[in-house]
């Protein structure tokens, strides 16, 4: 806004023109800038001012702010009304009709509605600090921050139920291994056992027939004469019945030797923790995105464009793999990127 007005010299009483240029304090920078290359057409259009007044506050466009810088400006303290002669008091002046009214600032900027434009003025800033800070926010949503998620993750609860889950698949890995074999063992013994009762009894049985034999008749002369003497049971045909014992033993000794088990070797107490991937995990290969440095023994640690092979999603966050040192372990899913 611009102002051209007179007013009367403190020190001379002489008129003297006045160019006010204002700007107030809650102006854009642009329109600043346009503001100030419009001083010199202004200066230039209302020409004869003697004195120009920046103002950018309401204490700028005081009367007596004003006023006080024509004094200023003039650099005379002389009066020249104090030599015209006084005037007769019995002339009276009469005032002269007309429509102007005195421009009085104070006033007009006391009647403007200062509340609600700065209430406008602030809200349009406050609109532009949320859309800047809405696009801030905006551009550090497209990033994924990784490190927050990883503190979320509750890796102590994650690492147990893998472990647990690998333990259940073991025990049930060894129960399908061992009922087969008790149960070869369990049919091998019933054989065995069946086999031995049948041996005694059928020993038992020879025996009890032989003792329960009735005794011969004493044999004539004429029977000893053409008959050989009749043959008695030695200590080789009573061996000869139970030579089967001695086949019995031997066929159970290989029955013995024959279980599984027996070889020497033994199966390890304790497995490894970590199992080989399968092969279509081996095969799988992501590269680094983010530098990621291990917390304990159970992570690995890798620089951005870093390879990670054998690559196992155990699960959605966590995956385990080979890290270029050869460690292999756990590292966070968002960290890589899969080729």
């Amino acid at each position: 806004m611009y102002a051209f007005c007179c007013v009367k010299d403190p020190n001379s009483g002489l008129p003297k023109y006045v160019l006010i240029n204002w700007t107030g304090e809650g102006v854009k920078d642009s329109r600043k800038g346009a503001y100030a290359n419009h001083l010199t057409s202004m200066a230039n259009f209302l020409k004869g001012a003697h004195v120009t007044v920046n103002a950018r506050a309401e204490e700028d466009v005081d009367p007596e702010a004003v006023l006080a810088k024509v004094a200023k400006a003039s650099g005379v303290n002389f009066n020249f009304q104090m030599k015209r002669n006084p005037e007769p008091s019995h002339v009276s002046r009469e005032p002269v009709g007309s429509v102007y009214k005195k421009t009085n600032a104070k006033d007009e900027i006391g009647n403007t509605d200062k509340d609600r434009f700065w209430a406008q003025t602030q809200r349009e800033e406050e609109d532009q600090r949320k859309d800047s800070s809405k696009k801030v926010a905006e551009e550090k949503q497209r990033k994924i921050n990784a490190r927050e998620e990883i503190q979320q993750t509750n890796k102590d609860h994650f690492w147990a139920q893998t472990q647990k889950e690998e333990e259940d698949r073991r025990k049930e890995s060894r129960k399908k291994e061992e009922k087969p074999t008790q149960n070869r063992t369990g049919q091998n013994t019933g054989t065995k056992i069946a086999e031995s009762v049948q041996k005694a009894n059928e020993a038992k049985l020879l025996i009890s027939q032989r003792f329960d034999l009735p005794p011969a008749a004493s044999p004539s002369p004429a029977e000893y004469e053409n008959h050989e003497p009749p043959v008695q049971p030695t200590e080789d045909d009573w061996s000869d019945e139970f030579e089967d014992d001695d086949d019995y033993d031997e066929v159970e000794n290989n029955l013995y030797d024959e279980l599984p088990g027996d070889d020497g070797s033994e199966e390890p107490l304790y497995e490894d923790l970590y199992e080989a991937p399968p092969v279509e995990d081996q095969r799988r290969k992501a590269r680094a995105l983010y530098d990621y440095k291990a917390e304990d023994h159970t992570e690995i640690t890798f620089d951005p464009h870093d390879l990670i092979t054998g690559i196992e999603m155990s699960s959605e966050g966590w995956w385990k793999g080979y890290a270029p040192n050869g460690h292999y372990g756990l590292f966070p899913a968002n960290y890589v990127k899969l080729l």
